[in-house]
């Protein structure tokens, strides 16, 4: 009812619904290409200190890969994130690790992500 009642509102009926139409598209898709993003980029002038030694315990199975533990910024300090094992996505991902870009505003972190290889 609530719904409908603000459907009506923005979008009262027109001879022209096709134009009403793409209208609500073109700000679903505005809304979804640039509302939705929640990763922020924030340029650090420090450089992240050398990484730490780890070790490495066994894996769960032979389905997992570990993802290095690595330097993060929290409250304006460097902070140790531990590594830790992550179930792989499928046969053929692979993992690309995070890491620290230095460009020109600073360095900036870079999150790790899953790439499907091409030749298994």
């Amino acid at each position: 009812m609530v719904f409908d009642l603000i459907i009506l509102c923005y979008f009262p009926p027109m001879k022209n619904q096709a134009r009403n139409l793409g209208i609500l598209v073109a700000a679903i898709i505005t809304f979804t290409l640039t509302g939705c993003s929640t990763t922020k980029e924030v340029a650090v002038t420090e450089a992240p200190p050398p990484p730490q030694q780890e070790t490495l315990t066994v894996p769960p199975n032979a389905n997992y890969i570990w993802e290095a533990g690595h330097w993060a910024r929290h409250d304006n300090q460097w902070v140790w994130e531990n590594g830790h094992w992550m179930l792989r996505p499928s046969n053929h991902a692979v993992w690309e690790p995070g890491h620290w870009d230095q460009t020109k505003s600073g360095w900036i972190w870079r999150e790790g992500q899953w790439r499907e290889n091409a030749f298994p």
